[in-house]
């Protein structure tokens, strides 16, 4: 029963992600873009309009000692070309589709989503009763809007500013205006479902970062709870403070990662004044998003060029050049030790790695006439000489080759691994089949997480369940590379971030690197808790002056009041 309970608590959190993801997020952001589609052929028009009216203003004379030119006169001039009411129905257009107030790209789709109140309503209660919903210290202010949230979805009274005063903080961007501007309310009350709507977003993306878990939960669990504590920490704190090379005390250690963030901060503050990508607005960072890199003027023709000196040949040819090169079939060794006396031993071994890379079986590869690829000899091989270790000896041996290739030198040291997981469908029950909504809907899959370093070689891999997150695995993954040298930054993408598993690659002594999507709402962390400066001034662990950032962008720029 109490694994029962488990498995339900991760089924209805399951469920709630994939809802969210599909039927809100998706739907709302596929409308938000279809009505952008909608208003685009009024928008042009009346941009079009603008621009000619703009045009006649350019183009107006300057005045000097000898004329003057009027208000009127370039009035009368802008009316021969766009009428008065034609130019302000035109100005009304553009503020009505792109408002001056608006600095949130996401206004569109969460305007669509406040729609789908329905939706959310009748379960947000529910899920909060039935659910122990639990949080750590950055996530309790969205716990507790959220509780905020499910009572004023019971309830059927009109809400104040004053009601939700004390979550202020959390409604940001376009959720400000969805709030507390909604044109349809009387002046002074807040839409309920827009917040309700806002708090059930902070909730998503807490429940993924595990800053709000659920007690009782396998899969949204909070990390923590798994970690040693009271005696057992003590009895193994010595052997694994000796592992991670780190001393009893930990100040030193601390005192070393505090000025690294300092360092950090102060470099993209220097930055920060030619940076023209970087922008703060309305106490947000605003990143513009990167675009493609134009190809080189030859890089078509070395690319013919490259590709008609590759020889065609079939797979089993390479693989047999492979080995002829590495000596790779000498770390094949025999179950029992001995060494191996066939003749054509490469051969069989080449066509066995061929059955399994295809996935074809014996059948299309036997051939009674030729020894080494008769059925009995491929099945010995097959039995005695493929196994985990000959593998991983083999792939070692592969990775050592590639890097003494004179070429893979200028991509990189090895010294950088990125680390990614292609998601399989496991029809049959397994250990690492598991359900994940996101990735196999109602059926179960598994996940095969690949790591590469920058010299494009595959370093190491693991079958890890379908989880809807697999940085822990990442590291795994890492203590039990295959061969190459020991990375020292892991690049992940967004699914593999979270707090946590930042201080747990630090402690390990690698620096973790996700790309984070969501930059804008991603937290900034400083070590000076008692610090009382503003959001911008947090960017170190000392007092950074105000009048050093404004050198960067002048006094014209808009700061936050705090």
């Amino acid at each position: 029963m109490r694994q029962l309970e488990i498995s339900s608590v991760d089924d209805a959190l399951d469920a709630l992600d994939l809802l969210i993801a599909t039927n809100l997020l998706a739907k709302a952001e596929r409308a938000g873009k279809a009505e952008q589609l909608h208003t685009f052929p009024k928008l042009r028009k009346a941009a079009r309009t603008m621009a000619s009216a703009m045009e006649v203003l350019i183009a107006a004379p300057e005045a000097t000692e000898d004329r003057l030119v009027s208000l009127v006169e370039v009035w009368k001039a802008i009316e021969e070309v766009v009428p008065c009411e034609r130019l302000a129905a035109a100005v009304e257009t553009v503020v009505e589709f792109a408002p001056v107030t608006d600095d949130d790209a996401a206004a569109e789709w969460r305007a669509e989503l406040v729609k789908r109140y329905r939706t959310v309503q009748g379960f947000i209660e529910p899920l909060l009763e039935v659910i122990r919903l639990r949080a750590v210290e950055a996530g309790a202010p969205m716990l507790a809007m959220v509780r905020t949230a499910a009572a004023m979805a019971k309830s059927r009274r009109r809400y104040s500013p004053a009601d939700i005063a004390d979550h202020d903080e959390l409604i940001t961007g376009s959720w400000r205006g969805l709030v507390h501007r909604n044109p349809d309310l009387p002046a002074g009350q807040v839409d309920k479902a827009a917040f309700v709507l806002c708090a059930l977003m902070h909730l998503h993306g807490a429940l993924r970062r595990r800053d709000v878990f659920a007690e009782g939960s396998e899969r949204w669990s909070d990390p923590r709870a798994r970690l040693l504590a009271g005696q057992a920490w003590e009895r193994a704190r010595p052997q694994v403070l000796a592992s991670l090379e780190h001393e009893l005390e930990p100040a030193g250690h601390l005192a070393e990662l505090a000025g690294a963030l300092e360092a950090a901060y102060t470099r993209v503050l220097d930055g920060l004044g030619g940076n023209t990508a970087v922008q703060f607005v309305g106490g947000r960072l605003r990143l513009e998003k990167l675009g493609a890199l134009a190809e080189p003027p030859l890089m078509k023709e070395l690319r013919a060029l490259v590709g008609g000196m590759l020889p065609r040949v079939d797979f089993p040819e390479l693989l047999l050049e492979v080995f002829d090169r590495t000596g790779l079939p000498a770390d094949f060794t025999h179950v029992s030790g001995a060494d191996t006396a066939m003749e054509d031993f490469p051969m069989s071994l080449a066509a066995l790695i061929v059955a399994e890379a295809c996935n074809v079986g014996l059948v299309p590869i036997e051939k009674p006439n030729v020894p080494a690829l008769t059925r009995a000899r491929l099945q010995q091989v097959d039995q005695g000489y493929l196994r985990g270790e000959t593998i991983a000896a083999a792939n070692a041996r592969l990775i050592a080759a590639q890097s003494g290739i004179g070429i893979v030198r200028h991509w990189g040291s090895g010294h950088i691994a990125s680390a990614d997981g292609l998601r399989f469908v496991v029809p049959v029950q397994s250990l690492h089949a598991v359900h994940n909504p996101i990735y196999f809907g109602r059926q179960s899959g598994a996940t095969w997480l690949n790591v590469v370093n920058d010299q494009v070689m595959g370093i190491g891999g693991l079958v890890v369940p379908g989880t809807l997150r697999d940085s822990l695995f990442i590291l795994d993954a890492i203590f039990n590379l295959g061969g190459g040298p020991r990375p020292e930054t892991v690049v992940t993408d967004t699914a593999s971030y979270s707090d946590i598993v930042f201080g747990l690659f630090a402690i390990c002594g690698y620096q973790f690197s996700p790309r984070i999507a969501d930059l804008a709402d991603t937290r900034l962390w400083r070590t000076n808790t008692a610090a009382t400066y503003g959001p911008l001034e947090n960017m170190s662990r000392h007092v950074v002056r105000l009048d050093r950032i404004r050198s960067h962008w002048g006094d014209s720029c808009a700061w936050p009041a705090r």
